[in-house]
């Protein structure tokens, strides 16, 4: 087994939070630089203690306070497996994982899906025809029952003891209606390249770039008054739904949660080419939406670096703003003149 899975299997099997310290050290010893290494054992080992005597008790026995909704197409199986252990890790009886299939047409998918052994936890939704990631998360939304909805991509994995993290800092905060966790990102071989700890919310910030993404959590009922995902902005149909989510609450009710819940897998560069254009042009068109119904005319373009984004505003006409000049003089009219 990969060592970020063993590692994952081994926090929840055992339970020991020594043997926790343990088994976390070594295998980030092997995988990750000085740095990096540090930062990690101060978030997963030390994090393991904190939150061992954690207990969810979201109301009602039959009550869950969690749903994730997770898009699937011709999904590699390994992605599939390693997103599966990495939920079934979690020993959670209150959160559910939604897999919401696209009509895949690639047999080894198929075949994983139909293998699936739906326990009530996990449930798998599926469409008649490859209609777009957009439909898929429309699908999955329309199943949720927890409090909260979570999304992932389907090459994601979970990180130890995220649910426990996740669930106190709600808890502890009750008055959030939207939080959002760091992240670590990993190769494709489970080895971790780096962390992205990300800052505080900042609408100005979101403007240039989705710097929240995964792993975020929207209030179930909120979110459905919302409405549902717009499929004319595919590849960043969650920079949309984000956006015209907190248009719906008050910047203070945001909650950051600093700890590397999820794992974003690295997509190869070739692959992320394919469709990185799409992406930026969807994620252009929504900030453009956005400002629009917000009585500004502007123009979106590409920043400093052409991933990141620019909003340019048009001035109405005939109102420009007042400028005022302030000039300090004592006993000195004629100088002012």
């Amino acid at each position: 087994m990969r060592p970020i899975l063993e590692l994952i299997n081994q926090i929840w099997k055992y339970g020991k939070l020594l043997y926790v310290a343990r088994v976390s050290k070594r295998w980030l010893m092997r995988v990750m630089t000085p740095n990096l290494q540090k930062q990690i054992e101060t978030f997963y080992t030390n994090t393991a203690i904190e939150v061992a005597e954690v207990k969810e008790s979201p109301g009602a026995s039959d009550e869950l306070w969690l749903s994730i909704v997770v898009p699937v197409y011709n999904t590699p199986v390994r992605y599939l497996t390693d997103l599966l252990e990495s939920f079934e890790s979690q020993e959670s009886d209150y959160v559910e994982l939604i897999l919401s299939d696209s009509s895949s047409s690639d047999q080894d998918t198929l075949d994983w899906l139909e293998a699936l052994e739906e326990n009530g936890k996990v449930i798998l939704v599926s469409g008649n025809e490859n209609s777009g990631i957009s439909e898929a998360l429309n699908r999955g939304v329309k199943q949720c029952r927890g409090k909260w909805i979570g999304f992932l991509d389907h090459n994601d994995l979970i990180a130890p003891n995220a649910f426990k993290v996740i669930y106190k800092a709600l808890q502890d905060n009750p008055e959030t209606q939207f939080a959002y966790t760091d992240e670590l990102v990993i190769d494709d071989k489970l080895n971790a390249i780096s962390l992205f700890l990300k800052p505080e919310f900042d609408p100005i910030l979101l403007s240039g770039m989705n710097y929240i993404n995964h792993f975020s959590f929207f209030r179930r009922q909120k979110l459905q008054e919302v409405g549902e995902f717009g499929t004319e902005f595919d590849g960043s149909q969650e920079y949309d739904m984000l956006l015209r989510y907190l248009k719906h609450i008050a910047p203070g009710s945001v909650l950051h949660i600093p700890f590397p819940a999820y794992w974003s897998r690295q997509i190869p560069q070739s692959f992320l080419q394919r469709f990185q254009k799409k992406e930026l042009d969807a994620a252009r068109k929504t900030l453009a939406k956005h400002y629009v119904k917000k009585g500004y005319k502007t123009e979106v373009g590409p920043a400093l670096k052409p991933e990141l984004h620019k909003v340019s505003f048009t001035p109405k006409e005939n109102n420009w703003p007042k400028i005022g000049i302030i000039i300090p003089n004592k006993d000195s009219p004629d100088l002012i003149k």
